[in-house]
């Protein structure tokens, strides 16, 4: 803030408000840089940049893996969902169901889950027992767990 020197009665200021004596003038001010101000080098910058590239790299692998492991995790949880529920039809009917689109026709199931290691599909492979019908069900995906084991063979 600019002081304006003592006049006589009352100044108005610059926000438009009457003080006292002196009037207090607010003025828009340029700031200026010069020599040894403060402020980001680009060696600076480019250490910021270099540090937060590091950690990305250490992280981007941790939520990789974080992912592929709740992919499987619903995988053998739907498997083993749809596995009971076939059962269960099997148990109340005497007989498999002929598809699994049956199992949701009947009010076993919701809707077909969609299989999280084969591109969220709501495909999957089917077996079928000796008197016909679904006995068991496995992935369609030809990509290995980290167990090392096929999908398609959980």
């Amino acid at each position: 803030m600019i002081s304006i020197p003592k006049l006589p009665g009352r100044l108005l200021t610059g926000h438009g408000m009457w003080i006292g004596r002196r009037a207090r003038l607010t003025l828009p001010i340029l700031i200026s840089r010069k020599r040894g101000s403060p402020g980001f080098t680009l060696m600076e910058m480019v250490i910021v940049l270099a540090i937060i590239g590091i950690l990305a790299s250490i992280v981007a692998p941790m939520v990789m893996t974080a992912l592929t492991r709740a992919r499987e995790a619903t995988l053998l949880q739907d498997l083993k969902t749809m596995r009971k529920l076939i059962d269960d039809y099997y148990g109340d009917k005497g007989v498999f169901p002929p598809s699994l689109q049956v199992l949701v026709t009947q009010g076993y199931l919701r809707a077909i889950p969609r299989d999280p290691v084969n591109a969220n599909k709501a495909e999957w492979k089917t077996i079928f027992a000796k008197e016909g019908g679904i006995s068991d069900l496995h992935s369609l995906s030809n990509e290995r767990g980290t167990n090392g084991t096929p999908y398609a063979d959980w």
